[in-house]
């Protein structure tokens, strides 16, 4: 936006919660919320959206980690896990679209939406990002984690990001077949107990 129109969008976007409160201008001049990311996909004859997290789906999350398997908790964080207040789940996705970004696959209309997945990057070294995935037990296996590593790709190559890298257990399976869906090679190293999964966008299949 023009400077001298700035400052009204910017609070006008923070009311609408498409802006942490927290955020300054400046800092959100970077983190604009990418509306060309959102698509709806259908997935065993039901309806499922495919947006980037918003500020105030801080409930959302929370209500989904507390719907999720024990397993899959320990594969999500590396360990038991038995609760997730809500500042947590709202200062473990402070985004800016670009660095940190996050996916989430929803069902139900717009004030009564669920999470059914999840998947996020973060920026860890140079402008290669770790990714992270989750999906309800119940909607697992019909492409849903497919599609937001699909999106997340997408959203870091046009964030100028070279690859990705994820760690994962030796046991879980899930994600190491995953990770080789991407059409770049992959390279497996074990770290310890640690499984780690990378690629480069530049040395494609």
């Amino acid at each position: 936006a023009h400077p001298d129109f700035r400052d009204e969008l910017f609070h006008d976007a923070q009311e609408a919660g498409l802006i942490d409160r927290n955020r300054t201008l400046t800092e959100s001049l970077f983190g604009v919320y990418p509306s060309r990311m959102e698509e709806i996909r259908r997935f065993d004859g039901q309806q499922v959206t495919f947006r980037p997290i918003k500020a105030v789906d801080g409930r959302l999350i929370q209500e989904y980690f507390y719907s999720m398997d024990e397993k899959d908790v320990q594969a999500r964080f590396f360990g038991i896990r038995r609760s997730f207040f809500r500042e947590d789940m709202e200062g473990m996705f402070q985004i800016d679209y670009i660095k940190n970004f996050s996916i989430v696959a929803v069902t139900g209309e717009v004030g009564f939406e669920k999470i059914i997945g999840l998947g996020e990057y973060a920026l860890e070294q140079g402008t290669v990002a770790e990714v992270a995935f989750s999906v309800s037990k119940q909607w697992k296996h019909l492409g849903i984690a497919t599609a937001l590593l699909e999106k997340l790709t997408e959203a870091a190559r046009e964030n100028s990001l070279t690859g990705l890298i994820a760690y994962t257990h030796l046991d879980n399976t899930g994600m190491i077949r995953l990770f080789n869906k991407l059409p770049y090679k992959v390279e497996t190293i074990l770290e310890g107990g640690t499984l780690v999964l990378k690629c480069n966008f530049e040395e494609a299949l």
